[in-house]
This record gives C-alpha cells, structure tokens and sequence, in this order.
C-alpha cells in the first residue's frame, strides 16, 4: 500500500505528467519567443525565431498530441474528443492545439517564403494562443477531478509560470545571448512563491499525505528551478536545472492530483466517460 493516508485509485499515469511537461515546452517557447520579437530583443532575422523556435514548439506539440492519443486508449477516440461536446475541456484543448500546430505552420511558411512583414503579427496571434495551450489543463483537471489539488484558483496561472519558465530555459540553452539576465531569475521565484502558496492554500498535513514519490517530486520540482536564480552565472546548468525540476513537478501534479480527497466527496470522474 502507498504511503498517505488518502486512498488512490490512479487512471491516468506517467504519460500525463510527460503531456503537461511537452505542452508547456511547446507554448513557453512561442511565448517567450514572441515577447522578444515584440519588444525588440529578438530580430525577426533571427535563426532562432525564424526555425529554431518554431521546429522546436512544434516538435513538442506532436509529442503531446502523441501523448494525448496514446493515454486515451485508442487512436480514434481522438477524432471523438475532436467531434465531442464544445463544453468539454478536453474537446477544447484539442482545438486548442490544432489551432496552436497551425499557427506554428504558418510560421515555418512565412519563413520559408521570407515574409517578415507578418512576424509581428503572427506573434501578436500566438502569444495569447500559446497562453492558453499552457493554462487549459488547468480547467480540464477542474473538468474531469475533484481533487482539492486540481481544484486551484492558483493552477491557471501556475502554468502559465512554467511555461514561461520551460520556454526561458530552453532558450537559454539555445541562444543564452538573446535572453535578458532577470527572465529565468524571475520565473524561479514566482514559480517557488506559486507552489508556496499552493502548499500553504492545501492547509497541515497536506505534504505529509502524499506518497513517497509524490513528496520527492514536490521536493525536486521546488528545489531545482531555484537554480534559475543563478542562471547569469550557471547558463545551460541553470537550465537544465530549471527543465528538470519542472518536469518532476508537471509529475507531482499529474499524480498527487489523481488521489482521492474524501472530503470532496465524489473523489474522480471516471476519464472514460463521456466528454
């Protein structure tokens, strides 16, 4: 039997931590990448806007689409999130991300036939659009658990957080020239103050409750992105650092969510039922 005193029945594994991790990549870079351009720090002939960050977002957004049809069960079932109910947040981040993979196509095309004129905009359409890419599985955990983790005010905004964070670091592994010193710094901070928050928001005993991989995982996905705090210094560590503390707490989410809280009473929906 796990450790914790809550009572766990898991329908979803270590695909939906590897789903929330790869989504946020795919949006934090877009984000981070548009903010650039946008306020000037990235010229729109840059190798790094122009490919590099397009290939890369929508490298990581097919995986997630992979993910997302490898834990439904069968491939099909896609096209019926696709065709599902409007009111449902899996059918919506579905559009979602076809919407997001299409923006990052038009992307490459403009690239491929050097209209620059169109990066701003582009940009000015993707930012919001990755944004929500990064924050809707926050209503979608809303939609489908009971979880008092899943029920947050704070998780829209938490992963918004890391994908800023997870687009920060990649960049700084990319191209540590093009970032400014303060971004990653910042992230680490409002990404430690957000989990805070969260712990203290879960009230005593909410840490202690958790299984043993769970409270790993919340150690390492606070305590690793700390490093960003060095990142002027540190670089590609800081980085990694910050890649690998994110992924432990997209881990921590994804299956301290799944626990069962008896005093919400109805504890999970069942995944499979109808959307």
């Amino acid at each position: 039997m796990e450790d914790g005193s809550m009572a766990r029945k898991r329908p979803w594994d270590v695909r939906l931590s590897l789903y929330t991790w790869t989504k946020g990549l795919a949006s934090g870079l877009y984000l981070v990448g548009g903010a650039l351009l946008l306020l000037g720090d990235l010229g729109p002939d840059h190798p790094l806007w122009r490919w590099q960050i397009p290939l890369l977002a929508l490298f990581f957004l097919v995986l997630t689409a992979g993910l997302l049809v490898s834990e439904l069960g069968h491939p099909e079932r896609f096209y019926k999130v696709l065709l599902g109910r409007p009111q449902s947040w899996l059918t919506r981040g579905a559009y979602l991300l076809t919407a997001f993979g299409g923006l990052l196509g038009l992307h490459l095309l403009v690239s491929l036939l050097d209209w620059t004129g169109l990066y701003p905009l582009l940009a000015g359409l993707g930012l919001p659009l990755a944004l929500m890419n990064a924050a809707y599985t926050a209503y979608l955990f809303r939609q489908v658990g009971s979880t008092s983790l899943w029920l947050s005010p704070l998780l829209p905004l938490s992963l918004g957080v890391q994908a800023v964070a997870l687009g920060a670091a990649t960049l700084l592994l990319l191209h540590p020239a093009t970032l400014p010193a303060w971004l990653l710094p910042t992230a680490a901070l409002a990404h430690l103050g957000l989990v805070l928050l969260e712990i203290g928001r879960q009230g005593p005993g909410f840490v202690e409750a958790l299984a043993r991989g769970e409270r790993l995982a919340l150690r390492l996905g606070a305590g690793l992105p700390l490093l960003g705090l060095l990142a002027p210094w540190l670089k590609g560590m800081s980085a990694l650092a910050f890649l690998a503390g994110l992924l432990a707490y997209a881990h921590f989410l994804a299956q301290a969510g799944q626990a069962k809280d008896p005093s919400l009473g109805e504890g999970w929906r069942d995944p499979d039922a109808r959307w």
